[in-house]
């Protein structure tokens, strides 16, 4: 953790860089991943360095929701539209050298609301408009997608997904302190008299998944909901929209057991106008001691970016790291002010099922240091090494928290 400073010159011509950014007319790639535009919007991804491909990825679907803001619930007569029903506009908006873009929009007809009885959608259709932007950077291992969604839709969900090819029912999802690992079964509903299980499940950063041979990440911002569709292995979908139009409905497909609350119309919970969505694609070869350590690192590149701040008066230090954490895959989790102003507190947690040993490292010398309880009660001292770093050892899925004092 630390800055780096850049001197930015103004020249009289735009300079030449030498990139293995590109675009074509359907396609973008850089020194590691290519992007190509399938005819139905859809995309397929290759991996240049392994050679791994995914085929059908990033197309939309939307289906009915005449559930409340607790549960989704389906209509009786459900219909489903996808994206490659129709013919979509594809273009590249940016071609390098730092970065090449293909925007990709979808006029999707689909029904406007349910039916007045909510056991169909309606016979009246109207447009849903999606454009997405698909973007690749020089030496990136990610591709990053944002996604624009005008609704005037009512009583739909509204799900992007991807068929990653890995023949899986497991999944591998990051919470707030630990990487989960779940299997998706398929339920007799009828044997849940009150409430149907879920079919999708919560996430904070991102979901995996794996075989033998091929990874899939998909690493978002904000997007806690997705679904392992049982029974199309390897095919995520990840919820953009639920509209609906209570806060707690009665009679519901997947809630037979009744009300979850009181009865009110939420109307702004149909979610209208302009809704924008990022996401990240990453993929990797599982099985490996780096796989888990690359994918944390890029999650961690993608939702906290360098922030980029101007300065205005002279600047005489061009770098410094004044806190270093190794390895990689351990994630800090916390950096502040003791709460008795004697020190900082540095929390990092292990989301991993393995034991890691960890090297935190400051830029100024340690006079001493301790463990510490979440309450900053301290445990033990700590042994500090070369005068400005600790050793710390984290167990699986475990949390530390060191009192430092400089």
């Amino acid at each position: 953790m630390g800055w780096r400073g850049l001197n930015i010159l103004k020249t009289s011509a735009f300079p030449r860089y030498s990139s293995g950014v590109q675009g074509g007319p359907k396609f973008i790639e850089n020194e590691l991943l290519r992007v190509d535009a399938n005819v139905d919007g859809s995309v397929q991804l290759t991996d240049k360095s392994s050679g791994l491909v995914y085929e059908n990825l990033n197309y939309f679907e939307d289906s009915g929701d005449v559930g409340d803001e607790y549960t989704y619930s389906y209509p009786q007569d459900d219909e489903w539209y996808y994206s490659h029903q129709g013919i979509p506009d594809i273009q590249v908006t940016e071609s390098g050298p730092l970065r090449a873009a293909l925007q990709i929009d979808h006029g999707m007809v689909v029904p406007a609301s349910a039916s007045k009885d909510a056991g169909s959608r309606s016979l009246k259709k109207a447009k849903l408009l999606i454009s997405t932007v698909i973007s690749l950077t020089s030496g990136s291992r990610r591709v990053d997608v944002r996604t624009t969604v005008h609704n005037s839709i009512k009583d739909h969900r509204l799900r992007v997904v991807f068929a990653t090819g890995i023949e899986t029912n497991k999944s591998f999802a990051d919470t707030p302190f630990a990487v989960v690992e779940r299997k998706h079964p398929e339920y007799d509903v009828a044997q849940f008299p009150y409430e149907h299980p879920a079919m999708v499940a919560p996430m904070q950063r991102f979901v995996a998944l794996g075989d033998g041979t091929k990874g899939f990440a998909l690493i978002v911002k904000g997007l806690p909901e997705y679904e392992l569709k049982v029974r199309e292995p390897g095919v995520l979908a990840l919820t953009l929209l639920r509209c609906v139009g209570k806060l707690s409905g009665r009679d519901l497909i997947t809630r037979p057991g009744g009300a979850a609350g009181w009865w009110n119309e939420t109307p702004e919970a149909q979610c209208p106008g302009t809704h924008v969505f990022e996401y990240s694609l990453f993929p990797y070869a599982p099985n490996n001691d780096n796989s888990w350590a690359s994918l944390l690192r890029e999650v961690e590149h993608f939702i906290v970016p360098p922030l980029v701040v101007p300065r205005k008066n002279k600047q005489t230090v061009w770098e410094r790291s004044f806190l270093e954490v190794t390895p990689s895959h351990l994630q800090l989790s916390a950096l502040k002010e003791s709460e008795d102003r004697r020190g900082v507190i540095v929390r990092v947690c292990n989301p991993t099922g393995s034991e890691i040993n960890s090297l935190i490292r400051f830029e100024r010398p340690i006079q001493r240091a301790w463990s510490t309880m979440l309450n900053e009660e301290q445990i033990e001292p700590l042994r500090v090494n070369s005068g400005n770093s600790v050793n710390v050892a984290v167990k699986p899925y475990g949390i530390v928290s060191i009192k430092v004092v400089f």
